[in-house]
């Protein structure tokens, strides 16, 4: 005799994790979709925050402006060791200085934590300076807030001198 509840529960597992993919391609928009743990255990909210750290590792990783800026409300502040940038084409342009200068940006998120609007991402950074080829690592804390889905605040803590 056929197990119904064994189907039942692989076509379940199935069916998360389809929408989960089609969400990270981006072919479909993550809404109110709740998702057991595993991929079956995350909360969906909790997903949809997975997803917009990576898509900001992402357009670190290419080089792409238009990505990192998009996941930021209108005025949004974004804030590293010596600079402070407020509004997405202020955000942008300290993007593309960096971009100007840097390459072969490497990101490895090593912990993402959520709570309501507010989130910390912890990742390991590395870079290369354009003018000189030289490879920089650095311990990243990132503390965030979020406002409509949008992040309205992202505050790096960048330690250069224990990586490894």
């Amino acid at each position: 005799m056929i197990n119904d509840y064994k189907y039942l529960n692989f076509f379940g597992k199935l069916i998360r994790v389809t929408l989960v993919t089609l969400v990270i391609y981006g072919l479909i928009l993550p809404t109110s979709i709740v998702c057991a743990k595993n991929l079956a255990t995350l909360p969906f909210l909790e997903l949809n925050i997975h997803y917009l750290i990576a898509r900001q590792v992402n357009g670190w990783e290419t080089a792409n402006a238009d990505q990192i800026i998009a996941d930021f409300a209108e005025n949004g502040l974004f804030i590293v060791p010596g600079s402070t940038s407020q509004g997405k084409q202020a955000i942008k342009q300290a993007v593309e200085n960096y971009f100007a200068n840097y390459t072969d940006t490497k990101i490895t998120v090593k912990r993402i934590v959520f709570n309501g609007k507010d989130g910390a991402v912890e990742w390991d950074w590395q870079q290369k300076k354009k003018e000189t080829g030289e490879i920089s690592l650095a311990e990243d804390a990132i503390i965030f807030e979020l406002e409509n889905g949008k992040i309205q605040y992202w505050r790096e803590y960048i330690d250069t001198k224990s990586s490894g």
